[in-house]
This record gives C-alpha cells, structure tokens and sequence, in this order.
C-alpha cells in the first residue's frame, strides 16, 4: 500500500464525497485505496467476511453512479439483506441467501 493510498483512506466520508464530486480524486481511485487497504489489513482483523470488489468493478466500468456518496465505500453486517449473500446474523450455521437486496445505495 503506498502511502498516497493510505492517506486517501484517513479521509472523512465527507471530504472524500466532496474529493470526488469536485474531481479533485477519481472514485477509481478512492476505491482502488480502500480495497488495498482491507486487504493489507483484513488478514489480521478478518471484519470484511464478504468481499464484492468484482461486483463494483463491474459496475464502474458500466459507469453506474450512485449519488452524493459515489465512490465512499461501504461495509454492511451480514444482517441486513444483500442479494447474493448470506444474512448470517454473525452466526456460522444455517446461513440464508438473499434474493433481494434490501439496502439502495442510489439514494444515499
């Protein structure tokens, strides 16, 4: 992880989204940081159990935006309803795939 990546990472939500809309940091790249850095650290922490970077790299190339918080990565407790993944509930047994996804981040 390179030390332009980190510092991206220690940014609040806030100047990130406003970074982004401004064009003063590509979303690519935002991205790009955080994913570096949940694989440098999440060895050691195992907190991202599922990991959609695929998922958004596919969408980044369709050039799908998502409003004021582009580009802000996100995790999500296996909780909450996500299509195509487990709903665990922190549980290990009898995990339960979604059909739907529940949250929308378009309207974030």
């Amino acid at each position: 992880m390179t030390s332009a990546q980190d510092s991206v990472t220690r940014l609040t939500v806030s100047d990130l989204a406003r970074k982004i809309a401004e064009l003063e940091l590509s979303d690519r790249h935002v991205v790009e940081a955080h994913i570096q850095r949940i694989r440098h650290v999440d060895t050691r922490i195992k907190a991202v159990v599922v990991r959609l970077f695929d998922e958004a790299d596919a969408r980044q190339a369709r050039g799908d935006r998502f409003g004021p918080l582009h580009g802000v990565l996100v995790t999500v407790k296996e909780m909450f309803e996500v299509a195509g993944t487990a709903v665990t509930n922190g549980l290990v047994t009898n995990p339960v795939r979604s059909p739907r996804i529940i949250l929308s981040w378009s309207k974030a």
